[in-house]
C-alpha cells in the first residue's frame, strides 16, 4: 500500500527550511515516485529564494476552520460528497490528486497542521487511511528554546512588544497543546529531535521516504528569529515610533552588521526555565516514549542563569532609533523652548538630550511621561544616562554627598514639581 506522509511543521523546528527543499526538489521527487504538489500556490516564492509555507496550508486551514462542517457526516465514505457540498475546494483537490495517483507516494507539509485539534486531524487521517498508509512526521525540540525562538518571531512579524515574562505563560499552554496533538497519534507518528538532527533535517525525510539520500541541497532559506539585541531594537522602535516603524526596524537589523558583542543569545532566568519544564514534564515524558533513545529531550537548566541581560546600543542603532522616534519626539509641544527655561534649574545637565534620554531608557518612552520632568524627578536620582556619549550623569559619590539625607531628596522633589507646574503654566 502506498503512503501519504503528513509533515506537522511545529513552529521553530526548521519547517521553512524543509519546505523550501521540498519545493525545490518536487520534480526530482516525482521521478522517484513521490508527489509533492503545490496545493497552496506558493511555489513561486521558492523561485525567488523566499521562505514558503509548505504545500498544504490551505488544506490544513480548511480542517481548522471547517471541521464542524466536515464532521456533520457520520459516514466517512460520503466525505467527498460532503466536501463538495460544503465547497472545500482545497480538500477536494487533494483527494482528487490521491485518486488519480494511487500508484505514488504523497507528501504534504504545513505549520498549520500543528494548530489542528486531535479530532479534526484524526478524521482527516482516517479518510486517507482508507486507500493509503498514512504516516505523520514531526520535529520536536527543547520547549524552552522553542518558546524563546517563537517569542522573537512574534516580535519580528506581529509587532508584539510585550516582555517575555508576560508572554511565556500562554506559550506554555501553546506547547502543551501541540505536544498533546503529537501524543494522540503515538501509534502513527514518527518524531525526530530537532536539536539532534538540525544539521541534516532533510536526510531524515530522504531516509524515511526513499531509504536513501536524493534531495539536492540549495542555499539554506530560513526564517530566522532576531537575537536579543535585535529584539530590543524592534521593541524600542515600537514604543517610541508609530506602528509601521517596526518594519523599518526589521529591515535595519537584517541589513546591518552589529558589533559582535551585541549579538547575544537570550537567556531567561533559571527559575522561568524550571517553571516551563515542570509545567510540561508529563508531555515531555510521553514525547520521549515516542522518540528513539538517542534523541530524548533532556530537561536541563544548566544553560540558564538569573543574570540580567542588558542591551548596549551601538551608535548606528541610536542613529536609526533617533530617526524612528522623531514622530514621538515631535509630540512634545515647544520642547526646545522649554528646555532653555529648564536649564535654569540645577539638576538638568547642559548636554541633556531629550531624544537620547528616551532611547536610552525605554521605560520612559513607554510611560508617556514628559522626559524632562521624568529626569528631574526620578532619572537623576537613579543615575540614568541622558546622552549617548558614555559618561556618568553625575558622580555617584558627589551625588551621595549632596543628597545624604532622605528628607532632603523628597523635599527637593516637591519643590521641583511646583516649579515644573509653574513653568508649564507660564509657557502656555
Amino acid at each position: 500500500m502506498k503512503k501519504v506522509f503528513i509533515h506537522l511543521g511545529l513552529p521553530k523546528t526548521g519547517s521553512s527550511y524543509l519546505q523550501h527543499i521540498f519545493a525545490k526538489n518536487s520534480a526530482l521527487y516525482n521521478q522517484h515516485g513521490l508527489i509533492y504538489k503545490d496545493f497552496s500556490n506558493n511555489f513561486s516564492a521558492v523561485n525567488k529564494n523566499s521562505p514558503t509555507n509548505g504545500n498544504a496550508g490551505k488544506i490544513a486551514n480548511s480542517l481548522i476552520g471547517n471541521f464542524s462542517l466536515i464532521n456533520k457526516s457520520n459516514n466517512p465514505t460520503k466525505v467527498k460528497q460532503d466536501i463538495k457540498i460544503e465547497n472545500f475546494q482545497y480538500l477536494d483537490d487533494f483527494f482528487n490528486t490521491l485518486d488519480k495517483n494511487k500508484d505514488y507516494n504523497h507528501l504534504i507539509s504545513s505549520e498549520s497542521f500543528s494548530r489542528c485539534t486531535p479530532d479534526s486531524l484524526k478524521y482527516f487521517f482516517n479518510i486517507i487511511s482508507k486507500n493509503f498508509e498514512c504516516v505523520l512526521v514531526a520535529f520536536v525540540r527543547n520547549p524552552v528554546d522553542q518558546i524563546i525562538s517563537n517569542y522573537y518571531q512574534r516580535l519580528k512579524h506581529e509587532k508584539y512588544t510585550k516582555s517575555f515574562n508576560v508572554y511565556y505563560p500562554s506559550a506554555i499552554l501553546w506547547v502543551k497543546r501541540m505536544y498533546n496533538l503529537l501524543i494522540s497519534f503515538r501509534q502513527n507518528i514518527i518524531l525526530f529531535n530537532y536539536d539532534v538532527r538540525k544539521n541534516n533535517l532533510i536526510n531524515c525525510f530522504d531516509n524515511l521516504i526513499f531509504n536513501k539520500l536524493i534531495s539536492t541541497s540549495f542555499n539554506k532559506i530560513v526564517n530566522p528569529s532576531p537575537n536579543y539585541h535585535q529584539s530590543e531594537i524592534i521593541r524600542l522602535a515600537s514604543n517610541v515610533g508609530i506602528p509601521f516603524r517596526v518594519t523599518d526596524a526589521i529591515n535595519y537589523i537584517e541589513n546591518n552588521n552589529n558589533e559582535g558583542n551585541q549579538n547575544k543569545k537570550f537567556l531567561i532566568p533559571k527559575s522561568i526555565s524550571e517553571e516551563i519544564h515542570k509545567a510540561l514534564s508529563y508531555e515531555i515524558k510521553e514525547i520521549n516514549n515516542i522518540l528513539s533513545m538517542d534523541e530524548q529531550i533532556y530537561l536541563s537548566t544548566d544553560n540558564y542563569s538569573d543574570k540580567k541581560m542588558e542591551t548596549l546600543f551601538t551608535k548606528s542603532d541610536l542613529d536609526f532609533l533617533s530617526n524612528s522616534a522623531k514622530d514621538y519626539y515631535d509630540t512634545f509641544p515647544n520642547i526646545n523652548k522649554r528646555l532653555s527655561s529648564y536649564n535654569l534649574y540645577p539638576g538638568l545637565p547642559a548636554n541633556f538630550n531629550v531624544l537620547d534620554y528616551i532611547l536610552l531608557n525605554p521605560d520612559v518612552a513607554a510611560s508617556n511621561m514628559d522626559p524632562i520632568e521624568h529626569y528631574l524627578c526620578y532619572g537623576r536620582y537613579e543615575y540614568r544616562r541622558y546622552n549617548r556619549i558614555k559618561e556618568l550623569n553625575i558622580g555617584k559619590l558627589e551625588h551621595l554627598k549632596t543628597n545624604s539625607r532622605l528628607y532632603r531628596r523628597f523635599y527637593n522633589r516637591f519643590i521641583l514639581k511646583l516649579k515644573l507646574i509653574w513653568h508649564k503654566f507660564i509657557s502656555k
